[in-house]
């Protein structure tokens, strides 16, 4: 879980990648644009990083949903 939050690879460290990153620009999206939002992301991150967790510690998974739904764990604020 570690190699991907703050180790090198050969991708950034997703610490260091979001690091300085305010809400505001967290929410960014551009006009017309079907993509997904850097906090929609960290959302769906978060999910399965638990859930990989949980199932390698043996707790009981309970929160299933499907990848898109993923996306919109938390409300995104400015704040």
């Amino acid at each position: 879980l570690d190699s991907t939050f703050d180790k090198e690879s050969w991708y950034a460290p997703f610490k260091h990648a979001i690091e300085g990153l305010t809400a505001e620009q967290a929410i960014w999206k551009p006009s017309g644009e079907a993509t997904n939002t850097i906090w929609e992301n960290v959302n769906h991150l978060i999910y399965y990083k638990e859930r990989l967790a949980a199932n390698l510690e043996g707790r009981e998974w309970t929160h299933n949903l499907d990848g898109d739904e993923t996306f919109y764990l938390t409300n995104q604020s400015n704040d």
